[in-house]
């Protein structure tokens, strides 16, 4: 354990009370209660996927069920404006987005249905709540990055529902140090803990996502609160239920995660599919169907492929050569290659280690 997660035991950490939290948390739990029509926006990578499978859990044992899943078909990032065109045509109750579009706030005005944005990266605007442009919807957004301006006002109001649970609550300082599986995490402890049982997330192992999605955004998990989900996802010998399925499909002989098999097997499997153009179908394998995560492995040769042709010459012979570059700067235009602008970071990669 002392070598995976450092030399001291790292202990519990206590709730994260973020900015706004009061209204995001008011806000859910109203169209939880009568079981209104969710949409799950989920961002292209593991980390969007994993924060949408901890939401859709915690979301069911709640009693909200009528959910719908969305995720970008390219490895485009976040809302876009066909999105408030669909669902002004479509119209849904709520809309979820995380791990993308804080800083939308035009376009989340935009909606004709509330809205709840949940991201961990950098916000250019202080627009945390309001009321959209119909002037009946309203939109929420928790930013990790933020101090806890208004932690007095939000920590009377949690109060008001478990006394007990947020009697003392030392003020959250916003950091960088958080994926969005953990601010997801985090979010629902403080909800479970308002309206029903923070324990249910204990027992579902649903920190091991957030574990995971810190181990595939490359965060610092050397702090406090990120030890303690390394402890519980790296080296434990009980496994998520999904986790463990796909785990086992992806090797037979694996029995607990580790940052390896985390880092080079379960996430590449994702995000091949991801730059494939497959998104959709790696998010309905990971939240319906993890016993075929399998079927993905199909594009790890669409992968390869695009990343020899761009990498690579056939001389007159017929043998095939890297690319050599002699100067410090490698400057490779790929787009008379037929190949899409998804391979451009996995071919950078390989050019920059071939050429050291």
């Amino acid at each position: 354990l002392k070598s995976v997660v450092g030399i001291e035991e790292p202990t519990k950490p206590g709730l994260c009370i973020f900015n706004n939290i009061a209204n995001a948390i008011e806000l859910l739990n109203k169209h939880v209660e009568k079981d209104n029509k969710i949409v799950l926006h989920t961002d292209v990578d593991v980390d969007g996927i994993g924060s949408t499978y901890i939401t859709k859990k915690i979301l069911e044992t709640q009693g909200s069920n009528n959910h719908m899943l969305v995720i970008n078909k390219d490895k485009v990032h976040g809302i876009m404006q066909k999105h408030v065109d669909y669902f002004k045509q479509n119209p849904i109750d709520l809309l979820i987005v995380t791990d993308s579009s804080s800083n939308e706030i035009e376009l989340i005005k935009q909606f004709t249905c509330d809205v709840l944005c949940i991201y961990h990266h950098e916000l250019l605007h202080r627009d945390l709540s309001g009321t959209c442009n119909d002037g009946i919807h309203k939109y929420v957004i928790i930013n990790s990055t933020i101090d806890n301006e208004n932690h007095d006002e939000n920590v009377k109001w949690l109060k008001s529902k478990n006394l007990t649970a947020f009697d003392n609550v030392e003020k959250y300082n916003g950091t960088k140090q958080m994926s969005c599986g953990l601010v997801m995490y985090e979010f629902f402890r403080v909800y479970l803990s308002c309206y029903s049982n923070p324990v249910i997330l204990e027992n579902m192992m649903l920190y091991q996502w957030a574990g995971i999605t810190l181990i595939t955004d490359v965060i610092d998990t050397l702090t406090e609160r990120n030890q303690w989900y390394m402890k519980k996802t790296v080296a434990n010998n009980n496994v998520e239920s999904s986790l463990g399925i796909m785990m086992k499909q992806i090797n037979k002989f694996k029995c607990q995660l580790d940052k390896t098999f985390i880092g080079y097997s379960f996430a590449p499997i994702i995000n091949r599919a991801i730059r494939a153009g497959a998104s959709a179908e790696a998010l309905s394998i990971v939240m319906n169907n993890p016993a075929n995560i399998m079927e993905l492995m199909k594009y790890k040769k669409i992968q390869n492929d695009a990343v020899l042709k761009a990498t690579t010459i056939v001389n007159e012979h017929g043998e095939v050569h890297n690319i050599v570059f002699n100067e410090p700067t490698i400057i490779l235009d790929v787009t008379k290659l037929n190949i899409g602008v998804n391979y451009n970071g996995v071919i950078a990669a390989r050019l920059g280690g071939d050429n050291n």
